[in-house]
């Protein structure tokens, strides 16, 4: 709502202004990107995929009811054309994937199976965001916000060393479960 309320107010929207400002500052812009939520439709912060699709790719277990689920394809395609439109649309200078903010991201039972989805799609997210790189002749770093302790990521489906072993993502921060902060 927001950005439609800026475009019609301004004929603008944040993205691009936070992008306009970093460059007049000569500051790069990382976008952060929120791998998942728990808002159900109707939500402010619902999501597109979740308000037209619903449960269909969500994880529909309590208390992940409204989690999206990425053993899903939709899902997967969803976000990797989030990242392609800020970097392509909006020119952003790196995307940080934040799978901290509601890190749930396949049902209980499939979580150890479903390791290779995350890597395959993880790998996938490096793959195109070298594409657009190559396209407009720049390096666009990827950053994982993940658990600090390799063991809590593992248990929601994160192989972390994979990421960095395969050249999937450039930077890592650990974070503490129990608390934000902000990496800046």
């Amino acid at each position: 709502r927001m950005v439609k309320d800026a475009k019609e107010i301004y004929d603008t929207d944040q993205i691009h202004e936070v992008i306009r400002r970093g460059r007049q500052m000569k500051m790069p812009v990382v976008a952060s990107l929120k791998m998942n939520d728990g808002h159900a439709p109707g939500a402010q912060r619902c999501g597109w995929l979740r308000g037209n699709r619903g449960k269909e790719v969500c994880l529909d277990e309590s208390p992940n009811e409204w989690y999206y689920d990425y053993s899903n394809d939709e899902v997967i395609e969803y976000k990797l054309a989030l990242i392609r439109e800020v970097l392509e649309d909006y020119g952003a200078d790196g995307i940080e994937l934040d799978f901290m903010f509601y890190p749930a991201y396949f049902r209980p039972n499939e979580i150890e199976k479903s390791i290779p989805v995350m890597n395959d799609y993880v790998a996938r997210i490096r793959q195109t965001v070298n594409e657009i790189g190559k396209r407009q002749g720049r390096e666009i770093p990827i950053m994982a916000r993940v658990f600090h302790r390799r063991e809590d990521n593992l248990g929601i489906g994160l192989d972390v060393e994979t990421w960095l072993k395969e050249g999937s993502v450039d930077l890592v921060v650990g974070q503490v479960s129990d608390f934000l902060f902000d990496t800046g």
